[in-house]
């Protein structure tokens, strides 16, 4: 036993070398994640600001063209209208929130299905005045979904 603890005693130092080091070595790998971490997150909002006025402008043509389509609806044909419309997501919808993608597609399936129902006769089927609501519903979601910037003054003190 007296063995054992002699033993301990003399290797006392080296553990307590060891032991520094190895918490040395695990603050600097903390420090370095949390650098990384600030690093990507700074990155990710210069993107954000860079990017902000195609995203204003994907959302007014958005909002356009929700309006327009829903207008349009009730014209014997919207294939132009409606062409313009999937161009527009298919080059454009990665700029808007994904609330907004949802109303845009939402209100093209709406508009679409409204100038169906109504066809030749003119028929407005039965549930017009919610079709028609649910695609001002839609414009309205992507008006307010644009981010507009808000830069915060500091006031003096």
């Amino acid at each position: 036993m007296d063995v054992v603890l002699d033993f301990l005693d003399s290797i006392k130092p080296l553990l307590l070398v060891l032991l520094t080091a190895l918490i040395t070595l695990l603050g600097k790998l903390v420090f370095s994640r949390v650098q990384k971490w600030k690093t990507r997150k700074n990155e990710a909002s210069a993107i954000r600001v860079e990017t902000v006025h195609d995203r204003i402008q994907a959302h007014q043509e958005a909002h356009r063209l929700a309006k327009a389509l829903r207008f349009s609806s009730i014209k014997p044909d919207i294939s132009d209208l409606d062409k313009e419309a999937r161009g527009f997501f298919d080059n454009k919808s990665l700029y808007l929130t994904e609330r907004s993608r949802r109303a845009f597609a939402k209100c093209r399936r709406l508009a679409l299905l409204h100038n169906q129902l109504m066809g030749p006769a003119g028929g407005m089927g039965d549930d017009k005045a919610a079709r028609w609501d649910e695609m001002r519903e839609c414009a309205e979601i992507i008006a307010s979904e644009a981010e507009l910037p808000s830069f915060k003054v500091d006031e003096p003190d």
